[in-house]
């Protein structure tokens, strides 16, 4: 059984060596940032016990959620969906439970997000994800959800779902009602060539390494365009200003 690397890193600069290069087509680098270092690599539809749901299956609930945000949408929205594969996505981004997670191509969208405070204080974790091979991506025509992880990379995307450069890791159903299998503990008992790195961040250097993405232009403004990431950054920098000056001199 292998086991995925783990690393930690207190500065921006410890990042760097750890961002490798594209590999060739369709193998791109996958990041995702979790506040909490704890949480599982779970998406949002397995984060709860299938017996707390009235459901019997899995799949149940994500066919009865994926018949509710499709009700709910607004109708500009159904011109632009051309598959379930596009809904699923659409769906995830706006944080309706699916068999989704969300990842980015952009190692700093992922930091950005490992970075976020919790109550509990902490420490975050930044997950990187390289496939070894090309089969890892699928497209518009793949309409069935495949029985192994695979990233869809949406036809559709919102401003904020461009800047973020998301791309959603697809999570097969458990068989029957047996609980799901987080994504890391896929990861150590299969042999797919695949590398997966847990990068954990201190929550004692989240503040600092935060700052230090804002300073190099790199802040709430880019990962949500418009009134909302002009709020959140208004709100974030009453608390990123440096405490001395003593580095001037």
């Amino acid at each position: 059984m292998r086991h995925y690397e783990e690393i930690t890193i207190s500065y921006i600069e410890n990042l760097i060596p750890e961002v490798p290069p594209l590999r060739g087509p369709h193998q791109s680098n996958y990041y995702r940032g979790q506040a909490d270092q704890s949480w599982a690599l779970n998406p949002a539809l397995f984060r709860t016990g299938l017996e707390r749901t009235g459901f019997s299956s899995w799949l149940e609930i994500a066919n009865s959620n994926h018949l509710k945000f499709k009700q709910f949408a607004p109708p500009d929205l159904r011109v632009h969906m051309t598959s379930e594969l596009e809904w699923t996505a659409t769906a995830c981004h706006h944080f309706a439970p699916t068999n989704f997670s969300a990842w980015s191509e952009a190692a700093l969208v992922g930091l950005y997000f490992a970075t976020e405070e919790t109550q509990d204080k902490a420490d975050g974790a930044l997950w990187r994800l390289m496939p070894g091979t090309d089969n890892m991506t699928i497209f518009q025509d793949y309409e069935q959800v495949p029985d192994a992880p695979r990233f869809y990379h949406p036809q559709y995307q919102t401003p904020e779902m461009a800047a973020q450069r998301v791309c959603f890791l697809t999570h097969p159903f458990p068989d029957a009602n047996t609980p799901p299998v987080s994504f890391e503990n896929y990861y150590n008992t299969s042999d797919d060539l695949l590398n997966l790195c847990k990068i954990t961040i201190p929550h004692e250097d989240k503040r600092e390494i935060r700052r230090q993405i804002a300073a190099l232009g790199f802040d709430s403004r880019n990962i949500f365009p418009g009134l909302k990431g002009i709020g959140r950054q208004i709100s974030e920098e009453l608390y990123s200003h440096s405490e001395s000056y003593n580095w001037i001199m």
